[in-house]
């Protein structure tokens, strides 16, 4: 990080005040029939156009059995989200937060007001060594975890509430797909496509560039200085990037999702990225445990990871379960499908960073995470009920995780705990518009403050 860069942990009370002032007061997230998760619909050409406080949800269930999974097929009816506190220091006394409490899980009013999308270059045309970018995201040519700017602008441009005419607008869409430019600039496309991104003859840094240069051109912009613009750079390179305020003073004067960062910067929000899953198709729950990761033995960040599998392919001596035949369907390297979704818990640890799209693969898949760093929380967005949809594992030495997974596998309720599961699924199935409003909503509140 540069020295000029603001750090956000550089202090700590400040930023924690900060980020209770971003999100507002704690609501309770019931996970009853009468306020079911909201799925809006799929991105599909030809999907109606839903009231914003009329959410639909889906009742589907999977057991055992093998059931369908979840699918937006009967609509039930959903309470408008209450009002917040009128006092401040009502806020400040729900959201007090420490080491050891969950992050707050904020159900905050959804995106309810109009956006505008910038169209003075049009993105969704950008061409990668002669593929289109949206057979580069599907082919994923480029990391698949990385293209929430792809679907964040795809659903941008067809949401019911974004207005043609910028007069009618709250926030403002800055349409780059920055982090799909960052994958290429540094390298790390699939070999069999080049490494060069255009929009007609404006290719790689340059429409970085255009990106920044555009926004100090626009009034809009400059009324507000950027307070009420959004956008997507969640890649890390993308992150990087822009850590030269000097070079892209505008582009950081943009309300952000990030690259696994919660926090204010020169009075704009940087919301972290839930990456972008993939589901397997749900089914009977077989196995007990699944991790399906590389497993790196070269690096030492992978140590759990390796940890892990080991303790469950020897150990587990105290726990009743060694030599179970239905321990666990995969753990290590392996076919993601139909392992993720056979299992009815999966492991959730850290490889290079402590961040993950695994994570969002087991969800989709309807299966529980187990988490197993008290750090992960604190990298994902707030308007999920991570904690309770979850458990945690203590990874730290042999004893510990198998006191752990005696804990996890004795648990009462599992049922509750795998409908928390179903019905957050939405929040991070990018194939929804629900994260596009859950991510809009906290930057309506940002560009309040």
């Amino acid at each position: 990080m540069s020295a000029s860069t603001p750090s956000a942990a550089s202090v700590p009370p400040r930023l924690f005040r900060a980020i209770i002032h971003l999100f507002g007061l704690v609501l309770a997230f019931s996970l009853t029939e009468e306020n079911d998760v909201s799925m809006v619909g799929s991105l599909e050409e030809g999907e109606s156009q839903l009231s914003l406080f009329q959410f639909k949800a889906a009742n589907g269930k999977v057991s055992n059995a093998g059931n369908p999974p979840l699918k937006i097929a009967e609509l039930d009816e959903i309470d408008e989200i209450i009002e917040s506190h009128s006092s401040k220091k009502a806020e400040l006394n729900a959201l007090k937060i420490n080491t050891e409490s969950p992050t707050p899980f904020l159900p905050q009013k959804v995106l309810s007001s109009k956006f505008y999308v910038y169209d003075h270059i049009d993105w969704m045309s950008m061409v990668c060594s002669g593929l289109p970018v949206s057979e580069v995201v599907m082919q994923e040519k480029v990391a698949r975890k990385h293209t929430d700017d792809f679907w964040f602008l795809k659903a941008a441009l067809k949401h019911p509430l974004r207005t043609m005419n910028p007069n009618e607008a709250t926030l403002f869409v800055v349409p780059g797909l920055l982090n799909v430019v960052s994958h290429i600039m540094y390298g790390i496309l699939a070999p069999d496509v080049r490494r060069q991104c255009c929009i007609g003859a404006i290719c790689n840094e340059d429409l970085f560039r255009y990106a920044e240069d555009s926004l100090g051109k626009w009034f809009l912009f400059q009324r507000n200085s950027g307070k009420d613009h959004v956008m997507v750079c969640s890649h890390w390179a993308c992150a990087s990037h822009l850590q030269n305020i000097t070079a892209f003073p505008n582009l950081n004067r943009v309300h952000s999702i990030a690259f696994e960062e919660n926090s204010i910067r020169g009075e704009r929000c940087r919301i972290a990225s839930t990456y972008v899953g993939e589901a397997c198709s749900h089914h009977a729950k077989q196995f007990m445990f699944t991790l399906v990761a590389n497993m790196h033995p070269e690096k030492e960040d992978f140590r759990g990871r390796r940890d892990v599998c080991r303790w469950l392919s020897t150990g587990l001596q105290s726990t009743g379960l060694q030599n179970d035949p239905q321990l666990f369907s995969v753990c290590g390297t392996g076919d993601r499908c139909p392992a993720l979704a056979s299992a009815r818990f999966g492991f959730h640890i850290r490889g290079d960073t402590w961040g993950s799209s695994r994570l969002i693969d087991l969800i989709l898949s309807g299966t529980i995470p187990i988490f197993t760093s008290r750090e992960q929380y604190e990298i994902l967005p707030p308007f999920v009920p991570w904690h309770e949809m979850s458990v945690f594992a203590d990874i730290s030495d042999q004893e510990s995780f198998e006191s752990s997974i005696q804990n996890i596998t004795e648990r009462a309720h599992l049922e509750e705990l795998q409908a928390a599961v179903d019905k957050s699924a939405a929040l991070v199935d990018w194939q929804t518009l629900h994260p596009f409003e859950q991510y809009m909503g906290l930057f309506e509140q940002c560009a309040g403050m």
